[in-house]
């Protein structure tokens, strides 16, 4: 069975050439399947965002922010200073009178007259904004995207920044569940029949295990592996110990050394953690309640939890986002349980839309962190999206507000994507991107080793049927599944925090915080009207826990500083901090019992190695691999720490960034 690479329904493009013709070349990654005219009656939306007035003045008054010594650090602009750096009444005025004589409704202008929303038909879009709108399907999907990028002309193009949402850029949702390689589909959640106590297995590394494979009724082919051994006993059936692994939240929070900063009156009180996610989400409130008395954490209530819709409340539900959202707002709420919460609903996946929610908790300085656990490759983003995301990162670091953005699940991208590429928007040099790791934590919940999460499957064995002969002789190598995303920038260059490591452009991650599904975490979510409890992982869980840290690093700062003092941006901070005990470097992690084997048929016998049986290994050499169980008694190689072409190192790498952080030395040490 081939791994699949579960995308969420994305599909992420570039405008496409000029004159596009159903006969035209399109780049190969696109994997667009067939171009056709929009319907020119249809109705579509529109953002027109305006240039800030002054943008040189902004980015020198953001450097001094940032750059110690300079007599601004950390004075953070008020949400009042903004009006200063606004598109002024008068750009908003022609934009306005431009946008009307070419027949586009105006439905809305946002705060600080940032932008405009329009309503209007595909040809009266075509007309004003001088570009052609295709309908292209892409893996089976109709969407939407322009020929060129659309631009307005004469004295309104001139105070345009750019125009969002005629190109469907969709965001990738970067959650991820554990597998059974046996279908490629994610391990299910658990019916919550009662409260009674949590479920996985906290065991997710079990030593060493010699595994023989028979042929049923014959002799031969026979198999014998031997190696360490991953998981749970696919056949255990006992609530608290269930397969394959899965963790609670005591068994993190300890093993980071939050429990520290707990005691000390350290968990986020005072602080706001505001969470951008998308869709409808009716049960978040209870899941959230159902995770927290699980767990010992304090209710959500009206009082620390509220939703906000900037762009009204959204009818549709999307199943991915449900999970995406339970994973956000518990599991920050479990590493910050005194912060409050912000959940800022956008009503899709369009980037158009999760940028006015991004603006909106930017604007009114809603929290001093804001989580957003999506994103979508650089090379395949239209570049309107890249300019204001990066806009959106600066005006939030301009006040004070990290904006955290998770560092994708799919290593390189070339296997998901067919590009080697980095996520947006973490790649701003004013955001902060979390990368994501492999974590093992023992039975008294002690950090027992953590390393870069990159995954390799590989089929021993074919369950009923033994080992197999013929064109599907296991030995297989399934390849890669999932990764923490990572890299350098092919569009902004390096910021000046940077500067000590390789390339030219803007490196991502900048730290890392758990994500492999396959050392997961107990998250609750209603499926189809039932409350259960599944395992999951991805950057989406880095993220949300990072940024609860930092909320909690913030209030350590107020404790020190005086009362409303943050420390804007984590990224630079983290940079610095680089090599201190404050982070812990994550590093190579391998094992001299690596699984190996032989299989013997008639011919003789034939030994794999373990890096025959990790494979592809790209550039890795130091790595963890486990035999792995599948639930029709299949057997399999997992491996840990095989992330793509991207490599965990000493020092900062593609994979984890400078490191993890400390508990409450990470705290101390950010604070002051």
């Amino acid at each position: 069975m081939k791994l699949r690479h579960p995308f969420h329904c994305v599909v992420i493009f570039s405008a496409l050439p000029i004159a596009l013709s159903l006969s035209a070349a399109v780049p190969a990654f696109a994997q667009v399947e067939s171009v056709t005219d929009e319907d020119p009656n249809e109705v579509v939306e529109a953002k027109v965002w305006l240039n800030l007035h002054e943008k040189q003045v902004l980015d020198d008054t953001v450097a001094g922010l940032y750059a110690p010594g300079s007599p601004t650090y950390h004075h953070w602009l008020k949400a009042s200073d903004l009006s200063r750096f606004a598109p002024t009444a008068s750009d908003l005025e022609t934009v306005k009178k431009e946008l009307s004589r070419q027949g586009l409704a105006i439905t809305s202008v946002g705060t600080h007259n940032a932008f405009l929303k329009v309503s209007g038909t595909v040809a009266t879009m075509q007309a004003a904004f001088h570009t052609e709108v295709k309908s292209l399907r892409v893996k089976g999907q109709m969407v939407r995207a322009t020929t060129t990028e659309p631009k307005l002309e004469g004295a309104a193009g001139s105070v345009v920044a750019a125009v969002t949402g005629l190109t469907q850029t969709k965001a990738t949702l970067d959650f991820i569940r554990a597998i059974n390689p046996d279908t490629g589909a994610p391990i299910p959640g658990i019916p919550v029949a009662s409260p009674n106590g949590l479920f996985f297995s906290g065991q997710c590394f079990r030593g060493v295990q010699a595994q023989t494979i028979r042929t049923p009724g014959a002799a031969l082919p026979l198999a014998e592996y031997v190696g360490n051994r991953y998981g749970a006993n696919i056949t255990n059936t006992t609530v608290g110990t269930l397969p394959p692994c899965g963790y609670d939240v005591a068994n993190v929070t300890t093993a980071y050394g939050m429990d520290w900063a707990y005691a000390k009156g350290l968990n986020g009180a005072g602080q706001t953690i505001v969470i951008v996610d998308a869709y409808a989400q009716p049960t978040i409130l209870a899941d959230a309640n159902l995770f927290s008395k699980l767990n010992g954490l304090p209710a959500l209530t009206s009082s620390n939890f509220q939703i906000i819709y900037p762009e009204g409340q959204p009818t549709t539900q999307n199943p991915d986002s449900t999970d995406e959202t339970s994973l956000d707002v518990e599991w920050a709420h479990a590493l910050a349980p005194g912060a409050n919460i912000d959940l800022v609903i956008a009503p899709s996946l369009d980037f158009s839309d999760l940028e006015t929610c991004v603006f909106y908790a930017i604007a009114n300085q809603l929290g001093g962190v804001i989580s957003n656990s999506y994103g979508a490759p650089e090379a395949l983003v239209d570049t309107p999206d890249i300019i204001i995301e990066n806009t959106l990162s600066e005006l939030g670091a301009s006040l004070g507000i990290s904006v955290n953005y998770s560092s994708g699940d799919y290593g390189d991208d070339e296997a998901a994507y067919g590009v080697k590429t980095v996520p947006v928007p973490g790649d701003s040099p004013y955001s902060t991107s979390v990368g994501g790791t492999t974590v093992a934590i023992s039975n008294s919940n002690k950090m027992e080793f953590q390393t870069g999460w990159g995954n390799n499957v590989t089929k021993l064995a074919t369950g009923a049927n033994g080992v197999t002969t013929g064109p599907l002789y296991p030995p297989l190598n399934e390849g890669f599944y999932a990764g923490s995303g990572g890299g350098e920038s092919g569009f902004f260059a390096k910021p000046t925090w940077q500067a000590k490591l390789p390339g030219s452009g803007r490196q991502q991650p900048d730290v890392s915080f758990i994500a492999d599904p396959f050392t997961g975490v107990e998250v609750v979510v209603t499926v189809g009207g039932q409350q259960e409890v599944g395992v999951i992982g991805g950057t989406s869980l880095a993220c949300p826990t990072f940024s609860a840290i930092w909320s909690i690093a913030n209030q350590r700062a107020g404790q020190i500083y005086g009362t409303g003092t943050l420390l804007g941006q984590a990224a630079p901070i983290v940079a610095k901090l680089a090599g201190s005990s404050a982070l812990t470097d994550v590093i190579p992690y391998s094992s001299p019992a690596n699984v190996a084997g032989f299989v013997f048929d008639a011919p003789g016998h034939t030994f794999y190695s373990p890096n025959q049986l990790a494979a592809p290994l790209e550039n890795t050499t130091s790595y963890l691999s486990d035999l792995y169980n599948g639930t029709s008694g299949s057997w399999y190689t997992l491996t840990f720490g095989t992330d793509s072409s991207l490599v965990v190192s000493r020092g900062w790498d593609n994979v984890t960034g400078f490191g993890t952080p400390n508990g409450l030395a990470f705290i101390d040490a950010a604070a002051k």
